[in-house]
């Protein structure tokens, strides 16, 4: 299966090169078939049934509501404009969906009870939700603006969260493990999260973080939007039930220059109680794309040699 898919990445590639129309590249079984044009997203998916694969080239594609269990690959959120595959909104209300690889310009909703063990790796997102009671699903290795915490047993890992926020259920338990979170709005609102070897930036100059929440190895600091405080030392306290051990502070300053850029790594020596780096880095580690072939560099002849044949050159590079 991996040397098929493989291969479906490959040509995905390759049809790309020689055209700049968008491809959605549909793989059942052992069964591969292209979709071109600016419908190829929605006509792959409707002819997809579970356990499909749609790999996407770069591009602006349609949104879509996935109620499939399907995996979509995208060529990257990052890099050269040319090399990002770009979606207005994703909405999952389905089991078993996993998502990589895509640039999320405006929304990416996981909702209704229904939307469980999905997987959302290696993506930009604009802004994340869970809603309607959600449960169990991953968001991994993604730069987020702006969450909106929800669900049940969502856990978020080696992730760059700008905002944090509520979607008014206070109550509902997220676990973070080895991510950035600038602007933690409601880290102390929140009830029944898990918070393990992560950097996270408290609005408040003396937060007292909720009960019954677990936190171990944090680094926490004072952040600002306007900076007026981005120098101070934030004085953490811990209500009443909250388990703890292993956290400490620093200043915005010391761990990220001062500066708010969702693409730098914390500047800590802190190591989380794996051992490993407190903040994305550390863990699992933190990469920027999906484990497919995308192209780094492609040069096309546009006229044919003495023998009739065109000279293609593509560079491609997996993580």
């Amino acid at each position: 299966m991996k040397k098929l898919f493989t291969f479906v990445a490959l040509m995905t590639i390759a049809i790309n090169a020689q055209s700049q129309t968008l491809t959605a590249t549909l793989q059942q079984g052992d069964v591969i078939t292209p979709f071109y044009g600016a419908t190829a997203f929605k006509e792959a998916y409707e002819a997809a049934n579970d356990g499909a694969i749609i790999t996407l080239s770069p591009g602006l594609f349609d949104q879509r509501t996935i109620e499939k269990s399907i995996t979509v690959y995208g060529s990257g959120a990052y890099g050269d404009d040319d090399q990002i595959t770009y979606v207005p909104n994703i909405w999952i209300k389905h089991s078993g969906v996993r998502v990589e690889g895509l640039y999320v310009q405006s929304s990416l909703r996981v909702e209704n009870e229904s939307s469980k063990n999905n997987v959302v790796r290696h993506c930009y997102i604009k802004e994340l939700s869970f809603d309607y009671n959600p449960s169990d699903n991953i968001i991994n290795q993604c730069t987020i603006d702006n969450m909106r915490c929800g669900g049940t047993g969502e856990l978020i890992t080696n992730c760059v969260v700008n905002n944090l926020n509520s979607n008014g259920n206070a109550l509902a338990p997220v676990t973070f493990i080895n991510s950035t979170i600038f602007q933690g709005w409601y880290v102390d609102h929140l009830k029944n999260n898990i918070f393990r070897n992560c950097v996270v930036g408290m609005c408040d100059d003396k937060p007292t973080l909720g009960s019954p929440g677990q936190y171990y190895n944090n680094v926490f600091f004072r952040y600002s939007s306007d900076g007026s405080k981005n120098s101070f030392a934030v004085q953490v306290s811990y209500a009443d039930g909250c388990v703890r051990s292993g956290n400490s502070v620093d200043t915005f300053g010391n761990l990220f220059g001062g500066k708010t850029d969702l693409s730098l790594m914390p500047n800590t020596s802190v190591k989380g109680d794996d051992n490993t780096k407190v903040g994305p880095e550390g863990g699992a580690g933190y990469k920027l794309y999906p484990a497919i072939p995308r192209i780094i560099s492609k040069q096309i002849d546009r006229q044919t040699d003495a023998n009739g044949k065109i000279n293609v050159s593509i560079q491609v590079k997996a993580e």
